[in-house]
C-alpha cells in the first residue's frame, strides 16, 4: 500500500469537497 499515493487522493476529494459547493455558490451569485 503506497501512503503518499494514498494522501495523495484523500487531499484531492478533500478539495473538491470542499471547492464544488464554493465554486456552485459564486456561480449563483453571478447568475444574479
Amino acid at each position: 500500500m503506497n501512503i503518499s499515493k494514498t494522501l495523495t487522493i484523500i487531499t484531492t476529494i478533500a478539495t473538491a469537497i470542499y471547492f464544488i459547493p464554493v465554486a456552485a455558490n459564486s456561480l449563483e451569485a453571478e447568475r444574479r
